[in-house]
């Protein structure tokens, strides 16, 4: 199969997005496709045993990610940090703040703790709120939804990603909480970026 890759724009609102466009053209031949191997799931690490587990394929095919809101606001997320990445490149990015005075840890509970994550990836984002044994967890794709559970009801005020630090400012006025930002706890698979990520955290 060959894949020929043009250069196209896509309009969401008032802004303009440059993407690829990919066309692929299979060739005719006499022999037998391979079977292809199913990418194992790869399970967070960011995430409570009393939540439902956030899982994403270990990869992700060239030139096939989606383009749909939440992939639009993950690459814009990219560029305003000037992180650079490969086309097809399967990265993540999870940043976890809480309310006590010392580093974060990535296992924590959901019946004791309170925290607030982004999950930020090619495909999509999304964000969790946990406090008094309570959760709220949102994903966005093609629209904001419920990812197990919203027990603080935040699905229909979910933000653009660009606009998630008074989002969390938000949360912060109406629960009393105050989120540790230089506590804050960084995954990544992208190369030399937690200098750049923590600076964007502590604008949160």
């Amino acid at each position: 199969m060959r894949t020929h890759v043009l250069v196209g724009e896509i309009a969401v609102g008032d802004r303009v997005h440059v993407i690829p466009i990919v066309l692929r053209v299979r060739k005719r031949t006499s022999t037998k496709r391979k079977a292809l191997a199913k990418p194992e799931a790869r399970e967070r690490h960011l995430v409570s045993t009393e939540i439902a587990p956030f899982t994403l394929p270990a990869a992700t095919p060239v030139f096939g990610i989606p383009v749909t809101i939440g992939s639009i606001d993950s690459n814009d997320w990219l560029r305003a940090l000037g992180i650079q990445v490969r086309h097809g490149q399967h990265w993540f990015v999870e940043i976890a703040l809480g309310i006590d005075d010392e580093p974060l840890g990535q296992l924590w509970s959901g019946a004791t703790d309170t925290r607030f994550q982004v999950y930020i990836y090619p495909q999509e984002w999304g964000f969790l709120f946990s406090h008094r044994s309570r959760t709220s967890w949102i994903r966005v794709a093609d629209r904001a939804y419920v990812h197990g559970r919203d027990d603080y009801d935040l699905v229909g005020s979910a933000p653009p990603l660009r606009e998630i630090a008074a989002f969390a400012r938000g949360l912060e006025q109406r629960h009393r909480v105050q989120f540790r930002r230089d506590h804050a706890l960084v995954r990544s698979n992208l190369y030399d970026i937690d200098e750049r990520v923590r600076g964007w955290v502590g604008q949160l």
